[in-house]
């Protein structure tokens, strides 16, 4: 990839590169691994943003349980939960790791894919930076999101 023209100046373009868009580890949502028990009220979060659309599906609670239910190496899920313990926001993304040929180092480029972000409660671009921090501490080496 190209550096960005603002950054040629620089000693080391890349370096400062990274330094600007570097992420803290820490996530601002108070984000957790998706569990069973939270099927029911994130089908509900689920479909309440899915009906904004002209034509969309509605999901069943056990539609959502088999699409997001987290499964190492496969799909990750994480929720944001209110007081009483209900989902009030959730974030997924799916991992597709891509074949690196002909390289003496590295053979296998982790890759996240950005799955669903629903918020109804919290901003959707935090969201999308807590999931890019979950993504990078999950190991991977690059993350798709589309807007």
């Amino acid at each position: 990839s190209r550096i960005p023209r603002q950054f040629e100046r620089f000693k080391n373009p890349m370096k400062m590169t990274k330094r600007l868009y570097q992420l803290s580890p820490e996530t601002v949502l108070p984000l957790r691994p998706m569990e069973l028990r939270h099927v029911p009220s994130m089908t509900r979060v689920f479909n309440e943003f899915l009906a904004r659309f002209k034509f969309h599906q509605i999901y069943s609670e056990d539609e959502v349980a088999h699409w997001f239910m987290p499964r190492d190496k496969v799909v990750w899920t994480y929720v944001v939960e209110n007081a009483s313990g209900d989902v009030t926001d959730f974030g997924s993304f799916y991992s597709l790791p891509s074949t690196v040929m002909r390289h003496e180092k590295h053979k296998v480029l982790m890759a996240a894919y950005s799955f669903y972000q629903v918020t109804s409660v919290n901003d959707v671009q935090q969201l999308a930076q807590d999931m890019l921090r979950l993504g990078k501490q999950a190991g991977f080496d690059v993350f798709t999101h589309w807007r």
